[in-house]
């Protein structure tokens, strides 16, 4: 888009609000205003007539000027004159990688909708993959302590085994602690 683009839709908009309200306003006649009251003077129901529809335009141009401010009125026209323009000067180039939407067929459309939602798909697994490989290293590590953990007991359970072997080695029967005994008395 260039600098020089021109903002003709908000203009044009406030030319037909004015139009329209120009319309409206001179359908309220002097004539009208006599048949709704034969009675009353001609010039003093044209003196009216003029206040009324001077009162009537300024709050309308008041209203009308309100309402573009509050709905951003002319950003909006001037936004789309500038999406206009970018899409002429597009159009204009041909450019073979822009994609013109009259010319996305049906499928190309609902084919583009579930790549987004198989990447999403994708993205959510990712993540419950690290969530569960990150389980995984910590069940591992526990795993890897109770390992540990054991074979220091069975070491210790070996030991004393061993201990206990070697002491009944060391164990007499009943009958040499008899003949001991029977020794000692002697």
């Amino acid at each position: 888009m260039d600098n020089n683009t021109e903002f003709v839709r908000y203009d044009g908009f406030r030319k037909a609000v004015n139009f329209s309200l120009e319309a409206t306003l001179n359908k309220f006649t002097l004539d009208k205003l006599q048949e709704c009251y034969p009675m009353i003077d001609a010039e003093v129901l044209e003196f009216v007539r003029r206040q009324i529809v001077e009162l009537w335009k300024e709050k309308a141009e008041t209203e009308c000027e309100k309402i573009y401010r509050d709905r951003q009125i002319k950003e909006k026209l001037n936004e789309l004159d500038m999406i206009v323009v970018d899409a002429r000067d597009r159009q204009v180039k041909n450019d073979k990688n822009v994609i013109h939407l009259d010319k996305v067929k049906p499928e190309q459309i609902v084919e583009s909708r579930l790549i987004e939602l198989k990447e999403r798909s994708i993205k959510n697994m990712d993540g419950k993959l690290y969530e569960l490989k990150k389980e995984y290293g910590s069940l591992m590590d526990e795993l890897k302590g109770l390992t540990s953990a054991t074979s220091q007991e069975a070491e210790k359970v070996e030991r004393v085994i061993r201990e206990l072997e070697g002491l009944h080695g060391e164990v007499i029967g009943d009958e040499q602690f008899e003949d001991l005994l029977k020794l000692n008395k002697e």
